[in-house]
């Protein structure tokens, strides 16, 4: 209880501090980590089909105050009547180490439509604590950059050094964050489809022109409201062609799991986060609804780097009766891990 109370009054004197100047003053920054306990989606694959079975795979990280779980005991994969269409098998239950590499290229996108959550939360904190770690080694590069709806406008990049959007200090992206997230304007505008759409494309050709369409690189975008009006499949479709086209996969760290646009994260090679209920449908009445974003934000290096070990299954989902797969066929499948009800969204090729 003393740990937990020194945590909370540091996270509280530290949130006062930035609320009142931007300078970057130094601080503990392993202090500030809350002992969140969050599982994300690391990676979903598509593994074949016919006219009666879906096959992928899925890969599921658990996260514990910043270090990733590595033997996953007690933790499992459960069906649920949650649909008569599909019978839902799970095979090849593993653990998988990944091999990690110190370097990554990141575009980090802060939707501004709700800036209250990053005001009110640890995630500002965290965002500077992620700039600070990516800013300590030459092959981690990131980029910041922003969107805000409610006036429509292009996306904005932030670069340090003009026409450098990957030459940024730790430094120069914490205050930007915190300039951006202290603006007195409307909070809680939604966002709409086509501007999200035109965001993300043209983001992609902006990172695609600074280091190459060949090189491996991602968009990591940090999405407070979690969904967006007017969801269309064409839109996400030509979002997702144009990211694996250049080679982006993109990240989408939310506050609900249940987004309408989770394939742009399954179909480039990106993970996502976001809060999911029980098995009931019920949230955890103590559960702060940001728990699972502060989470990412916190491993989002170990993530990029792939310091992790996931949790592997192959996932059989077969339908009832006379009915069948077709191409193109889109689909939302629950399944239950760790008494928690997830969701993948898939895409028949």
């Amino acid at each position: 209880m003393l740990i937990r109370f020194y945590q909370i009054s540091v996270i509280a004197a530290l949130l006062l501090c930035f609320s009142c100047r931007k300078e970057a003053d130094p601080y503990n920054r392993e202090d500030v980590i809350v002992a969140d306990t969050s599982t994300q989606l690391f990676k979903a694959t598509y593994l074949s089909h016919n006219l009666q079975d879906l096959n992928f795979q899925l890969e599921l990280l658990t996260f514990n105050s910043g270090k990733s779980e590595s033997s996953y005991q007690g933790l499992s994969f459960d069906t649920h009547d949650f649909s008569s269409e599909f019978d839902i098998t799970f095979s090849n239950i593993s653990t998988k180490t990944y091999n990690s590499s110190e370097s990554y290229n990141t575009t980090v996108i802060l939707d501004l439509s709700s800036r209250d959550i990053y005001r009110s939360s640890e995630l500002g904190i965290y965002l500077r604590r992620f700039f600070e770690i990516a800013d300590s080694l030459p092959n981690k590069k990131v980029a910041f950059s922003s969107f805000e709806p409610a006036k429509l406008h292009p996306t904005r990049f932030h670069s340090e050094k003009p026409g450098d959007l990957f030459g940024n200090s730790w430094q120069y992206n914490t205050e930007t964050m915190y300039d951006l997230i202290s603006e007195n304007t409307p909070s809680g505008s939604i966002v709409p489809m086509l501007f999200f759409k035109n965001r993300m494309i043209e983001t992609i050709d902006s990172i695609s022109a600074q280091i190459g369409a060949s090189a491996e690189k991602s968009l990591t975008l940090v999405m407070a409201v979690g969904s967006l009006a007017g969801v269309n499949q064409t839109d996400i479709d030509d979002i997702i062609s144009k990211a694996v086209d250049h080679n982006v996969s993109i990240n989408l760290i939310t506050m609900f799991e249940e987004v309408g646009f989770q394939r742009i994260a399954i179909e480039t090679g990106g993970f996502c986060t976001g809060l999911v209920p029980y098995i009931d449908g019920n949230y955890e009445e103590s559960e702060s609804t940001d728990k699972p974003m502060r989470s990412a934000i916190v491993n989002l290096d170990a993530m990029l780097t792939r310091k992790v070990t996931a949790h592997q299954v192959d996932v059989k989902i077969s339908k009832q009766g006379t009915d069948v797969w077709v191409p193109n066929e889109e689909r939302t499948i629950y399944y239950v891990y760790d008494q928690h009800r997830r969701n993948i969204q898939i895409k028949i090729p």
